[in-house]
């Protein structure tokens, strides 16, 4: 299935929504896009795909179906590998690492901008009545 449409994200519903939360969603954004009400064309196009959507999720046997399809292709583009693992320290899960790397950052951005507020650019062009300070 190279293309794939994500029912969810076009209604702006997590997949854990009931049928009512679809229902509503869909109200919402038809009220917004339909053709007969729709202020632009571009908002008007977007219709069909929301009407699609609310098809395939407002009925049961089709959303399973989907459910099923949309599991299998959220499993498969997880990424892989060392550098998903997480660490358990003290409690929390994360890398030090990271943190630490975070912290580096964070210290060198505002020491960054402490010199460089004082500091003249470098790319600034001195002209006539300009100063440099």
């Amino acid at each position: 299935m190279g293309n794939f449409k994500d029912y969810y994200r076009r209604l702006g519903v997590s997949p854990t929504a009931g049928d009512l939360a679809i229902k509503a969603a869909f109200r919402r954004l038809a009220r917004r896009h339909h053709p007969d009400v729709a202020l632009d064309k571009r908002s008007a196009r977007r219709f069909p795909g929301i009407l699609e959507a609310y098809e395939v999720l407002s009925d049961l046997e089709r959303r399973r179906h989907y459910d099923r399809v949309y599991r299998d292709r959220k499993m498969a583009s997880r990424p892989r590998g060392a550098g998903v693992r997480r660490v358990k320290r003290d409690g929390r899960a994360g890398t030090g690492s990271r943190r630490f790397g975070l912290a580096i950052d964070l210290f060198g951005l505002r020491l960054g901008l402490a010199v460089d507020a004082n500091a003249p650019s470098t790319g600034a062009r001195k002209g006539p009545g300009r100063s440099n300070r």
